[in-house]
């Protein structure tokens, strides 16, 4: 990535789209803990804006007031999990319309939102060289790792130089 495209998204603001059902929260993590814990990793790879947290579920969620106080709008008891997709799908649909004038970066924590079993995905480019969509993702975790302020897989990075991060007290 060029360094006019890296200074142009580091400082844009990020929306994240986290499905509960999928990646519930770890045992020994709240809300704010996995809040901070997002935000460190992100800002470890040099993404410095706003950081706008969404999370969905099917069931009940007992610690309402908790996604409130970390800033996650939470979005749960959505019935089934064609209705909660399908907030997720048109939340995030919205985000982008919204910011569709700024730039912006996209984090989806899902399984199957966009997985080849429920969706397809095509992609056209107007560029005799096209980037396979898969490219297009400039970083890749799991789950497990991002929830506590871990690196994505094979260390990409806004920065020149991965930082590692740093203990939480």
């Amino acid at each position: 990535m060029s360094s006019s495209l890296k200074s142009k998204f580091s400082a844009a603001e990020t929306g994240v789209f986290w499905d509960l059902d999928e990646c519930p929260t770890p045992t020994g993590l709240s809300p704010d803990s996995i809040s901070a814990n997002i935000k460190l990793a992100l800002e470890n790879l040099g993404y410095t804006g706003k950081v706008s947290m969404f999370a969905y579920s099917v069931a009940e969620q007992s610690e309402e007031v908790k996604f409130e106080s970390a800033e996650i709008k939470l979005k749960h008891n959505l019935g089934t999990r064609k209705t909660s997709l399908f907030a997720m799908y048109q939340n995030l649909f919205m985000w982008g319309i919204d910011h569709r004038y700024e730039p912006t970066n996209l984090m989806v924590i899902s399984q199957s939102l966009f997985s080849e079993k429920e969706n397809n995905l095509l992609l056209a480019q107007p560029r005799k060289k096209p980037r396979v969509l898969r490219d297009t993702a400039t970083s890749k975790w799991l789950w497990k790792s991002l929830s506590t302020g871990g690196s994505p897989l094979h260390g990409h990075s806004m920065r020149a130089e991965s930082v590692m991060p740093s203990s939480r007290h």
